[in-house]
C-alpha cells in the first residue's frame, strides 16, 4: 500500500497547495499546528512545507523591525520543525516551498535575511495581490532540480520580501536569481531534501493557459475570416 505525503496546513493560498498535489494524483494527510495532529506523519512517507506567514526571527537569533510577536505564528514553527526533525531522522523526502525552503534553513542552522528590499536594495515581492512578480533564476547543474529540469536557466514567479543568509548545514545552493538571492536548496549527500521559493507550478500553468489562449484566438480568427470569406462569396453572388 501506497503511503501519503505529509502536507503542512498553510495559513496562506494553502488551497493551491492541495489542487496541484490533487492533480498530480497523490494521496495526502493534512498536518495542522492548530490540531497537533503530528502522529499523522508516521503514517506517511514523505513532507512538503508549505508557504504562509515568516517564521518568528528569534528562531534563528534575530529580530525584524517594525513587527511584533503577533505578526507570527511561533507555534507553527515549532510544530514544523517538529514534523522536519521526524522526517530528516526517518529518511523522508522533503519539499519546502517558499516559507518551506527558509523552515528547511533556520532548522539546519541558517538564517534570513529579514527584508530583501531592505537590505539588499532588490524586491522579490508580488506586484499586486494577484499578480507575482516574474524574474529569472539560474540552476546550478550539479543539483538534483537541474537533473529534473534539464535546463541552465528560466523565468519563474515569486512572491517572497525574505531569503537565506546563512545557508544551513548540508546544504547546497541550486538556484539563484540574477540579483544573487538564493531561490533554491538541496541536501548535499541525498538531494532527498529540496527546497524552492519559485512558484515553478504557477508558470507552468500560466504557460500552459496562455499557450491555450493563443490557440483559442488562432481558431477564432481563422473562424472570422472564413465567415468574412463566405460573406464576399455570398455578395459577389447577389450582384451577379
Amino acid at each position: 500500500m501506497t503511503k501519503k505525503t505529509a502536507i503542512s496546513r498553510s495559513n496562506s493560498k494553502f488551497l493551491n497547495y492541495l489542487r496541484w498535489i490533487e492533480e498530480a494524483g497523490i494521496s495526502y494527510e493534512i498536518l495542522d499546528w492548530e490540531k497537533n495532529n503530528f502522529e499523522d506523519i508516521k503514517e506517511c512517507s514523505s513532507l512538503l512545507l508549505t508557504g504562509g506567514a515568516d517564521i518568528y526571527p528569534e528562531f534563528y537569533n534575530d529580530w525584524e523591525e517594525g513587527k511584533n510577536r503577533g505578526d507570527y505564528i511561533p507555534e507553527r514553527d515549532g510544530f514544523e520543525f517538529k514534523l522536519l526533525d521526524y522526517a530528516l531522522e526517518n529518511n523522508y523526502p522533503i519539499l519546502g516551498i517558499c516559507r518551506g525552503l527558509q523552515v528547511i534553513n533556520c532548522k539546519l542552522n541558517g538564517s534570513l535575511i529579514n527584508d530583501i528590499e531592505t537590505i539588499r536594495g532588490t524586491n522579490h515581492k508580488k506586484i499586486s495581490d494577484t499578480r507575482d512578480r516574474i524574474h529569472k533564476v539560474n540552476l546550478n547543474e550539479a543539483s538534483l532540480l537541474y537533473n529534473v529540469v534539464k535546463e541552465k536557466n528560466g523565468d519563474v514567479n515569486s512572491s517572497h520580501h525574505q531569503a537565506i543568509d546563512r545557508l544551513g548545514e548540508g546544504l547546497m545552493i541550486t538556484a539563484k536569481a540574477d540579483d544573487g538571492i538564493i531561490e533554491g536548496i538541496e541536501n548535499k549527500l541525498s538531494g532527498l531534501t529540496t527546497g524552492t521559493i519559485l512558484g515553478a507550478l504557477d508558470v507552468e500553468i500560466k504557460e500552459r493557459n496562455k499557450e491555450e489562449q493563443i490557440e483559442i484566438s488562432r481558431d477564432e480568427e481563422k473562424s472570422n475570416r472564413n465567415i468574412e470569406s463566405k460573406g464576399k462569396r455570398g455578395s459577389s453572388e447577389k450582384e451577379d
